[in-house]
C-alpha cells in the first residue's frame, strides 16, 4: 500500500489533472495554504508558550486505530500512525524541539512549507505575500530540516534570475551568468570568500545536529556499497525493501533511507524503477 499511496496514486492524479487541462487561480491555491500556514503557527504559539514543549505520549492516530497498531508509540513504529506534533527529544533550532506538525516527519514538513514560500512570492498582494513567506520560512527552520534550509535560498536566487530573464530578456541572462561565473571563478580572493562560505556552511549545517550528521553518513556509506555489491538482478531491479539497521536499537537508520536518489530509487527501486521515474518525471 505504502508505494500505491506514494508512486502510482500521485501518477493517476496528475494525470487526471493534465488530461482535463484543470486550472486553478493562485490566490486560491495562497488562500488555502495560508489557513494551514496559520494553524501550524498557532499550534507553535500553543506548544512553545503553553506546553513549555513538554514531553507526551503520542495518541495513535486514526490509521493506527484503524490498522491495530500498538497504543505505545516506539521509534521506528510508522510516524503516520500516531498523532505527533512535535518531537520533544530531538533539537531543530537552539532553544525549540524539532516540530513536524502532524506530518510524517520533518523533511515532509519542509517540502510543504518550502512550496508554500515559493507560492507567496507569486503573490500581487504585498502585505499577505509578506507575512506568508516569513511564517513559512519559520516553520521551516523549526523543522530543523537542513537540506532544505541549504536548498532553498538557493532557488530563491535561481527564481530571481529567472525572472530577471524573462524580463530583460535571454541575452541579459547568459551575460549575467558570465559575468557571475567569471568574477567567482576567475579572480582568487572571490573564489576563496566563496568557499570559505559555503565551507562554513555546511559545517555549520552539520554540527547543528552532529549525531545526526554522522548517522546518516554511515546510512549512505552502506547503502552506496550496497548497490555497489549487489547482484545484477537486484541492481537491475533493487532491493525493495530497506535494509538493516546502522544503529543497533534504532530503526530508522537503515539502509537504504533518509536519502531519495540514493534510497528510494537506486537501492530500493533499482535501475529500472530508477529509469522509469525518470522517464516519468522528464514526461511531466
Amino acid at each position: 500500500m505504502s508505494s500505491v499511496n506514494k508512486w502510482i496514486s500521485i501518477g493517476i492524479f496528475l494525470w487526471y489533472i493534465q488530461t482535463h487541462k484543470i486550472r486553478i487561480r493562485l490566490e486560491v491555491v495562497a488562500w488555502a495554504f495560508s489557513v494551514v500556514i496559520l494553524l501550524m503557527f498557532v499550534f507553535w504559539l500553543v506548544i512553545y508558550f503553553g506546553w513549555n514543549q513538554g514531553d507526551y505520549i503520542p495518541p495513535r492516530s486514526l490509521y493506527g486505530l484503524l490498522t491495530g497498531k500498538s497504543p505505545t508509540y516506539v521509534p521506528g513504529a510508522g510516524n503516520s500512525n500516531y498523532l505527533l506534533p512535535y518531537f520533544p527529544t530531538d533539537e531543530s533550532l537552539p532553544g525549540f524541539v524539532r516540530y513536524v506538525y502532524f506530518f510524517p516527519g520533518p523533511e515532509a514538513l519542509a517540502l510543504v512549507v518550502s512550496f508554500v514560500s515559493l507560492v507567496a512570492l507569486d503573490l500581487k498582494h504585498r502585505l499577505w505575500s509578506l507575512l506568508l513567506l516569513v511564517v513559512s520560512i519559520f516553520l521551516l527552520l523549526t523543522s530543523g530540516t537542513r537540506s532544505a534550509m541549504l536548498v532553498l535560498p538557493l532557488v530563491f536566487s535561481l527564481r530571481y534570475l529567472l525572472t530577471v530573464g524573462s524580463a530583460f530578456g535571454p541575452w541579459f541572462l547568459s551575460g549575467l551568468i558570465a559575468i557571475v561565473s567569471f568574477t567567482t571563478l576567475s579572480l582568487p580572493p572571490v573564489t576563496n570568500v566563496m568557499l570559505n562560505t559555503v565551507t562554513g556552511t555546511a559545517e555549520a549545517a552539520g554540527s547543528a545536529r552532529a549525531d545526526s550528521t554522522e548517522i546518516r553518513g554511515e546510512i549512505y556509506k552502506r547503502t552506496w556499497e550496497s548497490i555497489l555489491n549487489a547482484s545484477d538482478g537486484t541492481l537491475l531491479l533493487g532491493h525493495v525493501m530497506t535494509g538493516e539497521t546502522v544503529l543497533p536499537g534504532y530503526a530508522p537508520a537503515m539502509v537504504g533511507s533518509h536519502s531519495f536518489l540514493l534510497g528510494t530509487l537506486l537501492y530500493r527501486s533499482g535501475l529500472l524503477g530508477s529509469t522509469i521515474f525518470l522517464t516519468y518525471w522528464i514526461s511531466l
